[in-house]
């Protein structure tokens, strides 16, 4: 949880004079690239408040709100395990935990992961398995921020947006908390933390037919909310308060 928002929910004011929107960092949705950009703005509406990876939504109060990026699970898959071979540099430096280590020793590209579940060979489907409940960013499916039965209308969901559409999502975001100028979001690769593009991103036909397998709830949740974004005629789907 952020630090600054723990201790506010330590030491609360008597009376919030605006209610609290807290974006939730879905790994690999876009989320370090829109922190950047939220970093220090003021919302004449909201109070916002910025959270790491351990934020969920469980965590978020009722009468508070909660905005946060979706991605299409098979995209999330490969840049996560990309994000986690790199060990998440230049941007940032996590080292591998020791399970990762034999994780990326066996498997060196999302294809060979995901094609190694199907394997015929009983140690290596095991590697696989292993190396999938073990990656950063490959192992928590979207149930570790939102439990296992989210409800689409939560009144604390005030909007989500997408990572394929992360700049007009992000302005519908900035008209939304009523920012007087949209931030600019960042151009390079380190501070948006995206993969270098010479990284491997190609799944064959097998390959995706067993990630779309493992990520089944996810792209049910995922493409749950295009089509509610789709009923609310929005970039990205949005609550408005009343007035």
């Amino acid at each position: 949880m952020n630090p600054w928002y723990a201790l506010k929910r330590l030491f609360p004011s008597r009376q919030r004079s605006k209610p609290v929107v807290h974006f939730l960092h879905i790994p690999k949705t876009g989320g370090t690239a829109i922190k950047h950009a939220l970093q220090g703005a003021v919302s004449p509406k909201f109070e916002i408040a910025l959270h790491d990876h351990g934020f969920r939504l469980a965590d978020v109060p009722i009468g508070e709100f909660a905005v946060f990026f979706l991605r299409e699970p098979i995209d999330r898959f490969v840049s996560g395990f990309n994000s986690r071979l790199r060990q998440g540099k230049p941007r940032y430096s996590s080292k591998w935990t020791a399970d990762e280590a034999i994780a990326f020793e066996r498997f060196s590209t999302p294809n060979d992961l995901a094609e190694a579940l199907l394997s015929g060979d009983e140690a290596t489907k095991q590697a696989a398995l292993h190396a999938m409940n073990s990656i950063s960013h490959v192992r928590d499916k979207f149930s570790h921020w939102f439990g296992e039965k989210l409800d689409l209308a939560d009144p604390r969901i005030l909007f989500v947006g997408f990572q394929d559409r992360l700049d007009q999502d992000f302005a519908s975001l900035a008209r939304l908390l009523a920012l007087k100028d949209i931030p600019a979001l960042p151009s390079s690769d380190k501070d948006a933390h995206r993969n270098p593009p010479e990284m491997s991103r190609t799944l064959s036909p097998k390959a995706i037919a067993t990630i779309q397998d493992w990520y089944a709830d996810d792209l049910d949740l995922y493409h749950s909310f295009h089509r509610l974004m789709g009923s609310h005629r929005t970039s990205g789907i949005e609550r408005r308060m009343a007035k």
